[in-house]
This record gives structure tokens, sequence and C-alpha cells, in this order.
């Protein structure tokens, strides 16, 4: 959706640290493949895929950059079940009880559970949010910063998406430089 392209995240809450340490908090990210149990979700009721690509540049930058934020890393692991998803697995998968194989789209051979969750629309990265159902509630494409990251995680991971539109939560949002 168009809504999630805005520059202005500012607001009442506050939830990015001054400080950032990237090389400790990569590693403290907790992300799993498709190969994982399910039921290491927990008690967390939200599920981020980052659908990526070996040769994506911006799919790097967005971990080096992004994920490597100690706020966006610290929020992600307290609040999402997280699903790292190369787009051209070759490796079938099981999923919501159906078997997703390879598809060709264009000249490209990708994994047909990607090209579901993303609607066809093969661009990376991508961040495809699911609810505790596993259904998707919004796929978000491209690079974003920690700071453009951030409202959307927590509007999500709060369920704040529920009660309140995009406009009106990013209105209230605040990042804190």
């Amino acid at each position: 959706m168009l809504f999630f392209h805005s520059a202005n995240m500012f607001a009442q809450k506050t939830f990015l640290p001054k400080q950032s340490s990237p090389a400790t908090a990569m590693s403290k990210l907790k992300w799993n493949g498709w190969e994982n149990n399910w039921q290491a979700a927990g008690s967390k009721s939200k599920t981020l895929v980052n659908i990526y690509t070996v040769w994506c540049s911006w799919c790097k930058k967005m971990d080096t950059e992004t994920f490597s934020h100690r706020g966006v890393a610290e929020y992600l692991n307290e609040h999402y079940n997280l699903i790292q998803f190369d787009a051209e697995q070759i490796t079938a998968i099981e999923f919501n009880g159906r078997t997703y194989g390879q598809t060709k789209v264009g000249q490209h051979t990708y994994n047909e559970l990607a090209y579901t969750l993303l609607n066809g629309r093969m661009a990376f990265p991508a961040l495809v949010f699911l609810d505790e159902d596993l259904e998707v509630i919004q796929v978000i494409p491209g690079f974003k910063t920690p700071q453009e990251l951030m409202p959307i995680l927590v509007y999500f991971g709060s369920n704040e998406y529920k009660v309140k539109p995009w406009a009106l939560f990013q209105k209230q949002f605040k990042m804190q430089e």
C-alpha cells in the first residue's frame, strides 16, 4: 500500500535508542528459515518474512544498515517470529497445508511461495507481515532505513493496524534522533 512511502515519521511514541551498535545487534536477530518448526513463534503473534535474493544489493544493505540497528533488532526479536526467505530457493516448501515448488517469472525462476506472498510483484527486498493465522497483513517492498521501518514494525507489532488508520498512527509516532 502506498501509505508506507511517506518520509514523515514523527509524533508521540519513541522507539529507537539514540545510539546504535550494528555489530552486536545483527548477531542478536533470531532469523529462522521455512524449514524450522512454526511452533518456534512461541507467544509472538506476528511473523515477519524477509524475502530476498543472494544477488540483491539492496537486500544486503537492508541487512547491514536496517536490521543491524539495535532498536530495530530488539523490537523485531521481541514482537515477531522472524523468517529469512530466499525467493530463489529451489527446495520445495510446505506452508499452510500446501507444497510450493519453483515457478518461472520472465527470465527468473522463483519459489512459488515467494511469488504467492508477493502477489506476483517480484521486487526485493520485500517484507511480508503475517498475522497469528499466518495470513498476509501487508507486503512492504523495497529498502527501508531504520527510521522508515520502525513505525511500520510498531504499527503491525502492536496491532494498531486493527484500530487506527496508518496516517493517524504515523502522525502520532515519534522517532528519537
